[in-house]
Order: C-alpha cells, then structure tokens, then sequence
C-alpha cells in the first residue's frame, strides 16, 4: 500500500512538472507571422538590439527569456525580422533623432515594407554601462495585428 501512494506521488510530481514545463514553453513560443531570428543575424548586430520574448515575470532578465525575434540596429533606423520564413529587412518611416540610451524614455518607432507595418512601442533606460529597451512590437500584415511583449540589452561601447 505504501508503495502505491509513493509511486503515485512521484507520478503526479512528473505530471505537474510536465505540466508547468509544457506551460513555459508554450508561454515563449511565438505566435503569428514572425519567426526567430537566424544565428548569423544576431552576431552581425553587435551593436543593435535582440528583442527576445518577454513575460516580465519577476524572474526574467533584462534580455527577455523567450526567442528573439526583431533586430534593431543601434540607431533605430532599420529593423531585420523573419517573416514567415524570409528575412526582412524594414527601413523607419521617421527621423530617428538623439541617442536611444543617454536621452532615455519612451520612443514609438514605425518601420515598413510593402504591405508589412511594424510599430515599437519601447521604453529605453541605461544604467552602468547597459542599455535596456521593453515594451510591445506590433506587426500588421493581411488584415491582421499581431502583437509580441518584448525586452532587450546590449553593453554600451566605451571608445
């Protein structure tokens, strides 16, 4: 008898943790159009932002735990995403002016593409010698909003 109730503790200790880990993974998956980014990408971007999937859960890091998803050059100006399998490159539809970092704060950045629109909506602040930028990226496409809560950092350069 005592050693059913063991063995079926330790069943449902592994169900639950299939359960939970299931449940994280679903959690930072990526839903819609957009896909990670390639390993190529994300090394030629030193300077620019990784913007990874975020959950802003008190455990999570400034860089986001989930998969990265949008590469923002370190001036704004352009933004490199996976849509549905192909690279896309975006050009911003405004004037970037200032530093993202130093001026801090919240900047709404809009890219295009043919029929693709991409907004940032993100907050930028820079302690010690790190910037952070979170917040929510916006992708409309065919009729549909898509939207991906969003954190990032990257070390400042001290030439």
């Amino acid at each position: 008898m005592q050693r059913k109730t063991i063995q079926a503790m330790a069943t449902s200790s592994v169900l639950l943790f299939v359960m939970w880990f299931a449940g994280l993974a679903q959690a930072q998956q990526i839903v819609g159009p957009l896909g990670p980014l390639q390993v190529a990408d994300i090394d030629q971007g030193r300077d620019a932002f990784v913007l990874r999937i975020a959950e802003f859960s008190e455990s999570e890091t400034n860089e986001g735990h989930g998969a990265p998803i949008l590469l923002l050059s370190a001036d704004a100006r352009q933004v490199v995403i996976y849509l549905r399998g192909q690279r896309t490159e975006m050009k911003a539809l405004q004037q970037i002016a200032g530093n993202l970092c130093q001026d801090g704060g919240v900047r709404q950045l809009v890219y295009a593409a043919d029929k693709l629109r991409l907004m940032a909506k993100l907050s930028f602040t820079e302690q010690r010698s790190v910037c952070s930028a979170q917040g929510l990226v916006s992708v409309h496409l065919d009729k549909h909003t898509y939207r991906y809560l969003v954190k990032a950092s990257r070390h400042n350069r001290t030439n």
